[in-house]
């Protein structure tokens, strides 16, 4: 016997060739992307939300008393802007239980005459009269 055998071949113990990622990797990469895209929506909306207050701002300059009526009237639930016409300077207006229409105009809309007519001729009034407010409420 040969006191020196003959060189078996090692084998090659470094693992599976082509293994990828680890798994923890790819959490890491998606949380990421994730993230990344949570920030895009957010610039999006935050962009998108400066364009449209600057525009609110812009119509509140150019037209302060269409735009605060129209406040006014967005606020009341039986209330709907219809029309406006800047020129005339009156505002069309809905009453939505009953389905009437009438034209304000803006010296009406600030004095509180605010009326509705029927085919009838009878006035509805909304709102209170200008001169029945308490004493010690300013009127301005």
């Amino acid at each position: 016997m040969d006191p020196n055998p003959p060189h078996a071949a090692v084998p090659n113990n470094h693992g599976a060739p082509g293994k990828g990622l680890h798994p923890l990797a790819w959490v890491g990469i998606g949380c990421g992307g994730l993230t990344l895209l949570v920030f895009i929506a957010m610039g999006l909306f935050a962009w998108w939300g400066y364009h449209t207050a600057s525009g609110i701002v812009d119509e509140f300059k150019n037209n302060e008393q269409f735009a605060t009526a129209e406040v006014v009237i967005a606020m009341s639930p039986d209330l709907e802007a219809v029309a406006r016409d800047l020129a005339a300077k009156t505002l069309t207006v809905r009453h939505s239980s009953t389905g009437r229409q009438a034209d304000w105009s803006l010296e009406d809309i600030e004095a509180g005459r605010l009326t509705f007519t029927n085919a009838a001729g009878s006035l509805t009034q909304i709102g209170a009269p200008a001169d029945s407010r308490p004493a010690w409420l300013p009127l301005h």
